[in-house]
């Protein structure tokens, strides 16, 4: 593992750096909440935890557009969307570095390909800054993820008195390192074997769960969702701010005989989602829809892909406004069920 320091007077420098070769974002205290916005002359707001809104607003697009048309019925004229453009992600933290890298294994695989989401997530340049402190939400260990993981980072940057020590993961990351020349110091003997330790503490394996899975599949048929029914809203914030999720719907703007077509987000959790032509739903009450989303996340998901669609970051619950959480969901379900 080899270090760089960078000296947190120098953070200015390399954020105006990275800014003169893409567009820059971070997170960003707006009206009291920190979000992931262009900074521009801010100063990146870095505090425990996660900011309110994922990583994955800035690839997947919350509304999309798609194409523009003009014409009639038989002759209509496409226009593609204007392509992406290179964007630099600062001081993310390392579960959604983590969600990015889930999420690209829905969009981004083959047959079925969102080209869209791909070309972006080439385009972008992610650089995280490990966690030294957990939010109130934070159960990241909990779902295998820890404070300092790498996965979906190009760059991380581990904060230690006044400083950071830099390191880079990829080969777009050793670009970023190139880039910033003078304004990275060689890390000291000490500082780097401190540095080696602290990561490989931060990196141990979490407190993943054997058996999760079987043990959501086994109380599939349980009365427990339609009790947690009751206290859903159904309003959806929970796949909102999650990283992982990514329903979507497709809509038509027309004026006339021009038009866009965009791609919006869409929630698992809205009445209408499952809903078929001929006026049937598999997903009929809200406690089949909690259950679905679960499932997916925690059984489904990683089937296919590998790994659990869920990061721990804490997101949902902190959005919910009855409380729920995840975690505290899964803890009831050991209860109820044991």
């Amino acid at each position: 593992m080899t270090m760089m320091l960078l000296p947190g007077e120098r953070l200015s420098g390399l954020l105006e750096r990275l800014a003169a070769e893409a567009r820059l974002y971070g997170p960003l205290a707006v009206d009291g909440t920190v979000v992931f916005e262009e900074l521009g002359c801010n100063p990146p707001t870095i505090e425990p935890g996660c900011p309110a809104g994922s990583l994955k607003s800035l690839l997947y697009h919350q509304t999309d557009p798609v194409f523009d048309f003009e014409g009639g019925y038989t002759d209509i004229a496409l226009r593609a969307a204007a392509p992406p453009v290179a964007q630099v992600i600062f001081g993310v933290r390392p579960c959604d570095a983590v969600g990015l890298d889930r999420l690209g294994r829905a969009l981004a695989a083959e047959p079925f390909a969102d080209e869209r989401y791909r070309q972006r997530r080439e385009m972008t340049t992610v650089l995280t800054v490990a966690c030294r402190e957990a939010g109130p939400h934070c159960f990241c260990r909990a779902m295998g993820v820890s404070p300092a993981d790498p996965r979906g980072s190009d760059v991380v940057l581990y904060p230690a008195d006044g400083h950071y020590l830099l390191e880079a993961v990829t080969p777009r990351g050793q670009d970023v390192r190139e880039s910033a020349g003078k304004l990275l110091d060689p890390a000291g003997d000490d500082a780097a074997r401190m540095a080696c330790r602290e990561t490989l503490v931060l990196r141990a394996a979490g407190l993943a769960r054997d058996g999760l899975a079987a043990h959501l599949e086994a109380a599939f048929h349980h009365p427990y969702w339609d009790e947690l029914a009751q206290r859903c809203l159904g309003c959806g914030a929970c796949t909102f701010v999650c990283p992982t999720c990514y329903c979507f719907a497709m809509f038509d703007i027309v004026r006339g005989t021009r038009g866009r077509r965009l791609r919006g987000w869409d929630s698992c959790q809205f009445k209408d989602y499952s809903l078929m032509a001929g006026g049937h739903n598999p997903q009929p009450t809200r406690g089949s829809r909690i259950r679905r989303r679960l499932l997916h996340k925690l059984s489904r998901f990683p089937a296919i892909h590998g790994d659990w669609a869920c990061v721990g970051c804490g997101r949902c619950g902190a959005a919910c406004p009855v409380g729920l959480h995840l975690a505290g969901v899964l803890a009831e379900l050991e209860e109820v069920l044991s």
